[in-house]
């Protein structure tokens, strides 16, 4: 019974010694030097939505044009060049393969029966998804083993930054993969935007 009254003793003790040397070090510590001012805010810099595929034009995948240019209209940006390193020569083969690859899997999903009830009951999720994102589905296609959607958007650059959102795993709900190589636009105005759903 003694030896309750020795800890919560000790313990006391140490609390208050602690306290103590603390108080010390907080007087005989030097002023905090100042910091220094946050830098001036930055003009907006002009971002892309998203890594650009290889061989697309830039001048349509800027951002909208609202961004303050000091009332100096930006200069338009160069068109895509031929790679020019083995390492843009590689992303661009590579492009070309998923470009090859979207084609094949919309092949097979041309050659697919039709699972009716799947497909009804799929197209109407999907359309529910799409909505659900605030964009608008031009067409959509549900077979027996995949569903093909084609979503129509303001421009390639709104094609990029869907692709790079969260809310793309909306659409992917109830299905087990989902893939869309954004193909090249042709300009800067509406877009579509080919996503494959697999089951």
């Amino acid at each position: 019974m003694r030896a309750l009254p020795t800890i919560v003793l000790g313990l006391a003790a140490g609390v208050a010694g602690a306290l103590a040397i603390n108080a010390i070090r907080s007087n005989d510590a030097p002023p905090a030097a100042p910091r220094p001012a946050a830098p001036p805010p930055r003009a907006a810099a002009a971002v892309l939505p998203a890594i650009v595929p290889p061989g697309w034009d830039h001048r349509y995948v800027e951002p909208p044009g609202d961004l303050d240019h000091g009332g100096v209209a930006p200069e338009p940006a160069p068109a895509a060049a031929a790679p020019s390193t083995d390492r843009d020569r590689d992303k661009a083969a590579h492009y070309e393969e998923e470009l090859a690859a979207r084609a094949a899997k919309l092949a097979d999903h041309a050659r697919e029966g039709v699972d009716a009830a799947w497909a009804t009951d799929h197209e109407s999720r999907v359309r529910a998804a799409v909505a659900e994102l605030g964009v608008t589905a031009r067409d959509v296609d549900c077979r027996s083993k995949t569903c093909v959607a084609t979503l129509a958007l303001a421009s390639p650059a709104a094609a990029l930054a869907l692709l790079r959102g969260r809310d793309m795993s909306k659409l992917a709900s109830g299905f087990s993969g989902l893939s869309s190589t954004p193909t090249p636009p042709s300009g800067d105005g509406s877009y579509e935007l080919t996503v494959v759903l697999e089951r």
